[in-house]
């Protein structure tokens, strides 16, 4: 077994260094690759393959990210949001978000996470944000809805800093009131 999980990290790597050669062939080849034979450990050598490429490596990027927007094994949630809150990725959060709202995957359990980010970031980041939250399914846990729930009451204090923010923060905290009937 052990012998197996090696070959499997060894491919990984392989395909990674596919990935960072900056033809755009071996990374479409690698990314559909790491589809079969990744997993969740791959996000933050990606992210950073993206942090690290230079501007005319928009088609490597875009590709990347399409690949992050199509993750589907659930294993990579709690992943994305540990990314998204490492300062070391601060200039991918608000693409992080995005990618986010369009894979098929449930951050439900980590509400809180995302109500945290709404409240630091910038009214982008929040619009980020609100826009997962209307679409989460649940099921919520009780104490990420009271723990979102306070960090919105005490975000209150913060008002009139920007009032466009400020209204997309109402209608997050509307969201997570109306999950409160469908915490568990």
């Amino acid at each position: 077994m052990a012998n197996l999980e090696s070959k499997k990290q060894l491919k990984v790597k392989e395909l990674l260094l596919e990935i960072n050669s900056n033809d755009i062939t071996r990374v479409k080849k690698g990314l559909n690759s790491l589809k079969i034979h990744g997993d969740s450990s791959v996000i933050r050598p990606l992210l950073t393959i993206i942090k690290d490429q230079d501007a005319e490596d928009e088609q490597i990027n875009k590709e990347i990210w399409q690949f992050l927007h199509d993750l589907s094994d659930s294993s990579a949630a709690p992943e994305i949001i540990t990314c998204l809150k490492d300062a070391a990725y601060a200039d991918l959060h608000i693409l992080l978000l995005h990618s986010m709202w369009n894979s098929k995957l449930n951050y439900s359990e980590f509400l809180s996470a995302i109500v945290a980010k709404a409240i630091k970031g910038d009214f982008m980041t929040a619009l980020e944000c609100l826009t997962i939250i209307e679409n989460l399914d649940g099921p919520f846990e009780a104490g990420s809805v009271m723990e979102s729930q306070l960090l919105l009451a005490e975000s209150v204090k913060d008002k009139n800093k920007d009032p466009q923010k400020d209204q997309l923060m109402s209608e997050i905290a509307t969201f997570v009131k109306s999950f409160d009937r469908l915490a568990e």
